[in-house]
């Protein structure tokens, strides 16, 4: 019958995409990469292969979601602690001239909220899914891939192992081995528009591809 995960719509969550887009444009950062899903020891990995992509992208802005909000409070106190500057999103300002200002003064943004990263995906220019550079078994790559964004995700997608290997046959996502080839994959695609543009296309032509279980299983148990 296929794969139900395929039918999944995610939610927009209009109202934070729309004050965060006003507030990068009034900052003028970019580009913005979003750490999906993160998991314990992940964010170590992550935070060397971020400076790296700093160093040639000043005005990028990191939008790093932890997959469990019990982590919400240790991950803001280990970026603290390594004297990143950090605003939490459930500390952020809805006036728009307060919330620019503090997105323009953070090098993180630390999504601590619950049901807010599937919409907030759609502001990305790279997306990269966690709990796969660490041995967690991966996460969904298809909320990116519906919003037809670039996708990269580490070696470790054992609990999603034919949905990574779709994308990776369809040419709709990148793999890298560790975080050193992340960041070097991160930099190519925020080089490189049209194959951002290319990597993104293949993953909704993908999810569009492989929808219709839902209604494959209903007509069976009619």
């Amino acid at each position: 019958a296929g794969n139900v995960k395929f039918d999944g719509k995610p939610p927009e969550s209009r109202e934070i995409v729309g004050l965060l887009e006003t507030a990068m444009a009034s900052a003028r950062r970019g580009p913005v990469v979003v750490a999906a899903s993160t998991m314990p020891g992940e964010e170590a990995l992550l935070m060397p292969a971020w400076e790296k992509i700093r160093g040639k992208h000043s005005g990028a802005l990191l939008i790093l979601a932890p997959r469990h909000p019990s982590r919400f409070e240790r991950v803001a106190q280990a970026l603290s602690a390594e004297n990143r500057t950090l605003v939490r999103r459930s500390a952020l300002p809805s006036s728009g001239s307060e919330c620019a200002a503090q997105i323009a003064r953070c090098e993180v943004l630390l999504l601590d909220t619950i049901g807010e990263l599937a919409g907030v995906l759609a502001l990305a220019d790279v997306v990269f899914v966690g709990g796969s550079l660490v041995s967690t078994g991966g996460h969904n790559l298809l909320e990116p891939a519906y919003w037809s964004k670039p996708i990269l995700f580490g070696p470790h997608m054992e609990n999603f192992r034919d949905v990574s290997s779709l994308f990776l046959d369809a040419g709709a996502a990148v793999q890298v081995h560790d975080a050193a080839e992340l960041a070097e994959a991160t930099l190519k695609l925020l080089d490189d528009a049209a194959r951002r543009q290319r990597l993104g296309a293949a993953a909704k032509a993908l999810l569009e591809r492989e929808a219709g279980a839902t209604e494959r299983i209903l007509e069976g148990l009619r």
